[in-house]
């Protein structure tokens, strides 16, 4: 099929035939002939033929005008088709979002108070109570049907609110810390909790909800990368309810098929090739930027999307600045204030106009605040089998200066990393990236530390 293509040209070679005045900008028309082996002009047109007289491109006068002798492409777009994920507007940042897989649990029970020795394993609900009536809820996955933990580019748990009584409330979760099942638990058997979830994994814990019929979905990546490597002994996540009021979710046994909960898994390999508008905000929404539309479509449409070259109404009026991803989906900014990642989409080469040249090799796995709390805590990161380098943004403790550490997995001696204190005292934080597993260690060697912001890119 013929690719179409946009070339501004500042003048028209005169080795290529004599021209008047006339037109600089116009559509240059290619076709999957052989090369092009012949050029002929006019003063309309410039065509390419190949050795059998078949034409190979056209470039097709339009506007503007020849300043000088001399041919030169100023900006050349190229415009792809896509298909549509969501509704997209002309003008948006479009990418292309990983794709996930859905693992039901392989037990999940509650547990109650008041009738301590009954199971509940079978029942179609996940019930939580808080106060003189508590019931807890456990819920376990099989890791050996996971992906590896390189592979993982992010994992939640997943839990459809069945029914509520009361307004808000907290539900929060916590590590179990020894094995159950769901046909043998119950309030006087069940295993004891670590309540590490947030401060040694940096993961979200507590979550507010309060309408039913609505998911309740927890980032777990950290954690299900260590369930899968064996570094800790998988034995599922209890959930708990901090008001005295019944919350209901379904279990794997709901008659709701499509309500049952899940751990959701994105992947860095996998794609369902469509484009979905681009967010820094979200990594899933950040890592893989194709371009720019060209037209506003409907979910489920082709689309045509500008993957490179001079694009108009972008960029501010300072030439040489850079456009950026924004923090609101499927648009850019000048600015990199309060954005969650530096996502470079191009540079402005005038008012209203830049080249679209996006940045691809950055790959941020996690927006975190870890504290390393003590002597020798260390904590471990999961690396993309393709990434080659880290930017880790690190904290003493109160008063200690910020930095920010780049480093490479093919260095040597990645231990002992330093940075001062006020007055000159050593904070020594030790970075060991263990390639053959994909895996970056930070470790506290003195005093105590904080992991702000890790990215990995290739």
């Amino acid at each position: 099929a013929p690719k179409i293509n946009v070339i501004d040209l500042a003048a028209i070679n005169a080795d290529l035939g004599t021209v008047t005045a006339g037109t600089v900008r116009g559509l240059l028309i290619e076709t999957d002939s052989a090369p092009t082996t012949g050029i002929k002009m006019d003063n309309t047109s410039l065509r390419g033929y190949d050795g059998a007289g078949v034409k190979t491109f056209e470039l097709i006068r339009a506007t503007g005008i020849i300043t000088s002798v001399g041919m030169e492409a100023q900006a050349i777009k190229n415009i792809e088709n896509f298909t549509t994920g969501e509704d997209i507007t002309d003008g948006d940042i479009v990418c292309l979002k990983p794709n996930y897989t859905d693992y039901l649990p392989s037990d999940d029970a509650y547990t109650d108070q008041r009738f301590p020795d009954n199971n509940y394993g079978s029942a179609a609900m996940l019930r939580l109570h808080a106060g003189t009536n508590f019931k807890y809820s456990f819920i376990k996955f099989d890791m050996t049907r996971i992906a590896l933990p390189n592979i993982i580019l992010k994992a939640e748990l997943r839990m459809m609110r069945f029914e509520t009584v009361g307004g808000v409330r907290n539900i929060d979760i916590k590590r179990v810390g020894h094995q159950w099942a769901e046909g043998t638990i119950t309030w006087n058997n069940q295993p004891h909790v670590f309540s590490d979830i947030g401060t040694t994994y940096g993961m979200e814990t507590f979550k507010p909800v309060s309408v039913a019929s609505t998911w309740v979905v927890w980032d777990i990546t950290q954690l299900v990368r260590h369930w899968k490597d064996g570094t800790i002994m998988n034995f599922g996540i209890r959930i708990s309810s901090n008001v005295a009021d019944l919350t209901s979710f379904d279990s794997k046994e709901s008659t709701f098929t499509d309500e049952r909960p899940v751990l959701r898994i994105y992947s860095v390999q996998e794609s369902d090739g469509k484009v979905y508008k681009a967010n820094c905000a979200d990594y899933l929404l950040s890592r893989s930027i194709v371009g720019v539309a060209q037209e506003s479509k409907l979910s489920g449409n082709m689309i045509k999307i500008q993957t490179v070259g001079q694009i108009t109404n972008m960029g501010g009026a300072l030439a040489g600045g850079i456009v950026y991803l924004s923090n609101s989906p499927g648009l850019w900014t000048s600015l990199t204030t309060n954005l969650n990642r530096i996502i470079k989409l191009g540079k402005i080469t005038s008012a209203g106009k830049a080249i679209l040249n996006v940045q691809q090799e950055d790959i941020l796995i996690e927006k975190l605040y870890q504290h390393l709390s003590a002597t020798s805590t260390t904590r471990r990161f999961y690396v993309p089998s393709d990434a080659r380098y880290a930017v880790v943004h690190i904290e003493g403790g109160t008063g200690f200066l910020k930095k920010v550490f780049h480093i490479s997995r093919d260095a040597d001696g990645l231990t002992n990393w330093t940075f001062a204190e006020p007055g000159g005292a050593p904070q020594r934080v030790s970075f060991n990236w263990d390639v053959a597993n994909n895996f970056l260690e930070i470790t506290a060697n003195r005093s105590e530390a904080y992991i702000r912001n890790i990215y990995f890119y290739t």
